[in-house]
């Protein structure tokens, strides 16, 4: 495989190093689960994306399937004017291969990095898919369907923010019971809005918080879908998942605000303990 890196030493990139804030070649980068992808945009379009079955093999797979999308689109590694990433939560070594990748890249290209929360991703996608009627949950009879209409959040709500007021909520699984839960109100791709902290929370404790009308989406859904209250719905499946292409279409807006990040010091959003620390911390009586 060709080097992805330029001869020669990079630097951190500038507000400046990238004409168009996100609207030349941005490549966009996603491995917070076993499933990641990557995406090439061109003046704001995406051009063309992979899907990635990581496993464990993240670190064997990213590189090559960039390089694979480049040479496919008959572009050289030089010609990305900015990368954005997403910045989980979700799998500890497919986060930090992912924006140890995208962080080599802006510097070594001298170009833009974002970072893009990927619940944010999840959330967004999902407003524009459709939600999964209570019939088409498990035990509700052989024919379930899906609902019809758009899955717009709180668009005509006067405080969108109230604790009655229905909410868009992304789950992930977190091991051990738990739950990574991100809860938003949202009226397009422009205007959500984060309406508590991303957290790490019993998945008991979260079911308590649901009100109905409600929506849910995320990796975590399959987890969640039989344990749901009456009036919640799930979005469907195919908007689960975290996607480069979203990731890009963020990426692209928040450079267009300005928002850019520096490779020295972006870092995943966790949220937790990784396994082997807590293993650690199991065999060693915890930390000290």
């Amino acid at each position: 495989m060709r080097s992805l890196l330029p001869n020669g030493p990079g630097r951190a990139a500038a507000d400046g190093d990238s004409p168009g804030k996100g609207q030349g070649m941005l490549l966009a980068v996603e491995t917070s689960g076993a499933v990641g992808s990557v995406a090439l945009f061109d003046q704001g379009v995406c051009r063309l994306s992979r899907s990635l079955q990581l496993g464990g093999r993240h670190g064997q797979t990213l590189l090559p399937e960039i390089d694979r999308l480049l040479k496919e689109l008959g572009l050289a590694p030089a010609q990305i004017t900015a990368v954005a990433v997403g910045l989980g939560p979700g799998s500890y070594t497919g986060l930090r291969i992912g924006v140890v990748c995208a962080k080599t890249l802006a510097f070594a290209l001298r170009c833009p990095l974002v970072g893009v929360e990927t619940f944010r991703c999840i959330a967004v996608a999902s407003v524009a898919g459709t939600t999964e009627s209570p019939a088409s949950r498990p035990g509700a009879g052989e024919t379930g369907k899906l609902e019809g209409a758009p899955a717009a959040v709180n668009t005509n709500l006067a405080d969108p923010g109230g604790p009655e007021s229905p909410s868009l909520w992304v789950v992930a699984d977190a091991l051990r019971g738990r739950l990574f839960t991100g809860r938003y109100s949202i009226a397009s791709r422009e205007q959500l809005t984060a309406l508590e902290p991303l957290a790490v929370r019993e998945m008991t404790d979260w079911l308590v918080c649901l009100r109905p009308g409600d929506r849910v989406s995320g990796p975590g859904g399959e987890l969640v879908r039989a344990s749901l209250p009456e009036g919640v719905e799930l979005t469907p499946p195919a908007t689960w998942l975290p996607q480069a292409e979203e990731v890009g279409r963020l990426g692209i807006l928040d450079l267009s605000r300005g928002i850019s990040h520096d490779p020295a010091t972006l870092a995943p959003l966790y949220l937790r303990e990784s396994s082997a620390e807590t293993q650690w911390d199991k065999l060693h009586g915890g930390r000290k």
